[in-house]
């Protein structure tokens, strides 16, 4: 076919007559395709059509043999990230991935546009590891925990577009976290028995009641806000609060049981004409300002003496440490604290400072030591009954022997020791 023939007008049948399209085509089929396929060259000359059709040829077969990109990746790297980071945001609320009213998806939206307008990112050429550290080093007042926040979305926000095809890898993928342990800017901490009920005291009822709520069940101060006395199963055998998916963190739905304590404040404080939709709070949860004048008036240090803090979200490691403290096994910890993985209970939301460690090892049952009557021949461990326990005198001299003359020792010697001759092969034994 010669060049000038490789477009022609497509022809369809259109009742009982043929019609010829308009435009010209070209009848082509690529590389792995089964069946070729018409595409439009959206003109009405030939020879343009023609020139135009050469063109598309040359480039499909750039691309199936690796010398040119794919089409859509050109076209994406043209495109500002500004147009990327709409489609991406679009697909998050449609996958329903926005977080409880919609904060998650504002932080990701901000985190992303700030590192984008800082670092001068236009297109998607423009994202290098380089700048991205250069930046990180020069941002002193964010804490690293919150750096690995917006490394994190940015990476996410790649990694999505590689998904999708319109990059063909993430160049933020080797880019390395911040060390978080032994640099977080702000520490908490948890509240013992008698510094939540001196808070609890003096803070009035619409206030103290949600206080001890979170330090008792472990529920976010967003939970609390959005919880329904419908929520609240205080006829059951053993009551419990439902936590709604809609409005848990983790997006599943949880039994929280109620301390005995608990289950009757919350009967007490049930207003007589509740209904099930009604609030639980209706005042609100009290914020972080409000929490810090109440711990000032109870006499409690919202920062202690290693600079960790006694905010709203203590009240949950109040919970955590609560549950540890009075034997409660660590996995079921875990599944009280609504957490995936273990470590995060025992480790971060447990204050090892409340935990009694000393009057725990000071509890553990004694061993039996050392004794003073010796035998004529060794006696297995597990057979051993000791007459009498060894003065301290006498455990530094047998730890040391030097301390004391040669006839300082454990047990006494055997004297008119003689040969015992056995029977076998076995050598003579004393």
């Amino acid at each position: 076919m010669k060049k000038k023939d490789i477009v022609k007008k497509r022809r369809r049948r259109k009742g009982d007559k043929v019609v010829e399209s308009k435009h010209y085509y070209l009848y082509h089929r690529r590389k792995g395709q089964l069946d070729a396929v018409w595409t439009s060259m959206e003109t009405t000359n030939k020879e343009y059509a023609t020139r135009k059709a050469i063109e598309l040829l040359n480039e499909w077969e750039a691309e199936d043999a690796g010398v040119l990109p794919p089409k859509s990746l050109r076209n994406a790297a043209k495109a500002p990230l500004e147009q990327h980071l709409r489609m991406y945001l679009a697909d998050l609320e449609k996958r329903g991935k926005t977080g409880r009213n919609n904060k998650s998806l504002v932080q990701t939206r901000n985190r992303i546009t700030r590192l984008c307008k800082e670092n001068g990112w236009i297109r998607v050429a423009d994202v290098t590891p380089g700048s991205l550290i250069q930046w990180r080093n020069q941002v002193a007042e964010m804490a690293p925990r919150t750096l690995n926040h917006y490394l994190s979305d940015m990476v996410t926000f790649l990694n999505w577009m590689k998904r999708t095809g319109l990059i063909p890898f993430n160049p933020l993928e080797d880019v390395q976290k911040v060390e978080v342990a032994g640099r977080q800017k702000r520490e908490r901490r948890a509240l013992s028995d008698e510094e939540l009920l001196r808070l609890c005291k003096v803070a009035p009822s619409y206030r103290s009641i949600p206080y001890y709520t979170a330090a008792k069940t472990g529920l976010r101060h967003a939970e609390l806000r959005d919880l329904k006395w419908g929520d609240v199963m205080l006829d059951k055998v053993r009551p419990y609060i439902l936590v709604r998916a809609s409005i848990s963190k983790n997006k599943k739905q949880s039994h929280i049981p109620l301390t005995k304590c608990l289950e009757q404040l919350l009967k007490n404080y049930r207003p007589e004409d509740a209904m099930q939709s009604h609030p639980v709070f209706p005042k609100g949860v009290p914020r972080a300002r409000t929490l810090q004048k109440d711990l000032e008036m109870a006499g409690i240090p919202y920062q202690d003496e290693q600079g960790r803090y006694a905010d709203f979200h203590s009240l949950r490691y109040t919970w955590a440490t609560y549950l540890q403290k009075n034997g409660v096994n660590a996995r079921a910890t875990m599944e009280l604290m609504r957490h995936s993985d273990r470590k995060l209970t025992d480790k971060v939301y447990t204050d090892p400072n409340l935990l009694s460690l000393a009057e725990t090892v000071r509890e553990l049952p004694d061993d039996v030591m050392w004794t003073e009557k010796g035998t004529e021949t060794s006696v297995p461990s597990s057979q051993f009954v000791p007459d009498r326990v060894a003065s301290e005198e006498e455990l530094q001299h047998a730890v040391n022997p030097e301390l004391d003359s040669p006839r300082c020792e454990l047990s006494h010697p055997v004297r008119d020791r003689k040969m015992v001759e056995v029977a076998g092969v076995e050598p003579a034994s004393r």
